[in-house]
């Protein structure tokens, strides 16, 4: 039944996507050669970094006070059992740019784990990628058990945004189309 498992279904589409963004066949020809042996320019080292210890951390928490933050935030992991994590955890890092480049900056064995600002760039455009599935799982999350003429319309919906998505970011056009195919092979 489509629509008991739209959440599911949803949650698909976001692995999907997870899958096309780490895939080397979609990488481009010119990028720069990945390193397996590095550590560096990975959000995720980037904040196990930062939790690695509790120096660590109060040290990233004193960064923020001191940037007159109104509250100290912590940086999120992504869990793979958690629907939406990843786009929460990217969405958190945007917030916190400021606070993790200088944290990155003060240790000079942290500086491997920098983010460029074409890595800033290339976060924000996955955030918005997966601010899609993110937002209509949060809106029909909010119904006990959505019903046919909520959730038919929310494919539909989905589709097209991501569609406008393509248009807006050719670039990632590729990984776009990971999320629409495994919603049309339920749709269909």
């Amino acid at each position: 039944n489509i629509c008991r498992h739209f959440p599911h279904i949803v949650n698909l589409a976001c692995q999907a996507i997870l899958g096309a963004i780490t895939n080397m066949d979609y990488a481009v020809e010119n990028a720069e050669h990945f390193d397996p042996t590095s550590r560096g320019c990975d959000l995720i080292a980037t904040i196990h970094t930062i939790h690695a210890s509790s120096l660590c951390h109060d040290q990233f928490s004193k960064i923020q006070r001191d940037l007159s933050t109104k509250k100290v935030w912590e940086l999120l992991h992504d869990v793979s059992t958690q629907w939406s994590s990843t786009q929460l955890m990217i969405e958190q890092a945007l917030q916190l740019q400021r606070p993790i480049e200088i944290f990155l900056s003060c240790v000079c064995e942290f500086h491997k784990y920098k983010i460029s600002d074409a890595e800033w760039e290339i976060l924000e455009a996955y955030k918005t990628i997966l601010s899609v599935p993110h937002a209509f799982q949060q809106k029909l999350s909010a119904e006990k058990m959505p019903t046919l003429c909520e959730a038919l319309p929310s494919f539909q919906r989905m589709i097209l945004v991501w569609n406008q998505l393509k248009n807006d970011m050719p670039a990632y056009s590729d990984v776009i189309d990971a999320g629409i195919q495994k919603l049309e092979d339920y749709y269909d």
